[in-house]
């Protein structure tokens, strides 16, 4: 079951006004959305991946589903989502990652 909150976080046409970004954590976009974040969207919403995945990867890549996918294919779609949803900001990784 995927959360339906999420939905709103790759809407920045409606909220242009809360974007936001930390350089402190990394954390970047309406709602904060963080690698992990973009993770959990890319695991549990397999419909979204399907979208999403061709506009970074290869189909062929993409039809191994997120699991399947190496760590670096799985890196460079939580780092597209997250700039893909805030796209005026600048990824800053927290020391954690």
């Amino acid at each position: 079951m995927s959360p339906p909150i999420c939905s709103k976080i790759f809407s920045p046409a409606k909220a242009s006004s809360g974007r936001a970004s930390s350089a402190r954590t990394g954390d970047v976009g309406l709602g904060q959305l963080t690698e992990d974040g973009a993770d959990t969207t890319l695991f549990w919403n397999p419909s979204f991946f399907g979208q999403f995945c061709p506009l970074v990867l290869s189909s062929e890549a993409c039809g191994k589903g997120y699991l399947h996918l190496d760590t670096a294919e799985q890196e460079m779609l939580r780092s597209a989502l997250v700039v893909r949803s805030t796209p005026h900001a600048t990824i800053v990784r927290s020391a954690s990652t």
